[in-house]
């Protein structure tokens, strides 16, 4: 059956062609007996390649259901969920790095649910590589501030963080601090 409906699609495809033919008004009777056809395949042909569109649908979503990271992120409630977490993420992270005393480099209205960059501490003792490694040592990482000409600090807010995991940083952060002990 598909075979023959495959045939037929490909029949269509042909009247198209010849109809689009400049010379097909030559032959009148021609040109109704290639219209007639193509009339009675369309709805057929069309209804076949819904069917295959679905099909394939079908397996896009049956394959997606198999992957572990589209079946995490369809059970978090799918990506506006996942969005609303990381958003979340980056607001506890300013708050509580604020209250630290760090000033983010950008102004609220632009900042990224993605990463953050904060100025680095006045302190004349602060040195990124020793503030890196006392937090590398507390299970966190922080990246160098490559993004302006600003001496700064980037946080990650997305992946598999949460809140307790902001909580913690921010604990980490407190203690790493050793610039103010």
């Amino acid at each position: 059956m598909f075979e023959k409906l495959k045939a037929l699609a490909a029949r269509l495809d042909e009247l198209e062609m010849r109809l689009s033919a400049p010379d097909l008004y030559d032959d009148p009777e021609r040109a109704a007996r290639l219209l007639r056809e193509r009339n009675e395949l369309e709805p057929i042909v069309t209804a076949f390649r819904e069917y295959e569109q679905a099909q394939r649908t079908l397996a896009d979503a049956t394959e997606m259901l198999s992957d572990p990271d589209m079946k995490e992120l369809a059970q978090e409630g799918g990506v506006s969920a996942r969005y609303q977490r990381y958003r979340n993420n980056q607001r506890r992270l300013v708050a509580g790095m604020r209250a630290l005393g760090f000033r983010p480099l950008l102004d609220d209205s632009l900042h990224s649910p993605i990463i953050t960059a904060f100025y680095s501490p006045d302190a004349p003792q602060y040195r990124f590589h020793t503030f890196y490694q006392k937090l590398k040592d507390r299970g966190f990482v922080i990246y160098p501030g490559k993004v302006s000409q600003s001496d700064c600090f980037r946080i990650g807010n997305i992946g598999e963080v949460y809140d307790a995991d902001i909580t913690a940083l921010l604990a980490a952060i407190d203690n790493a601090m050793y610039w103010k002990q």
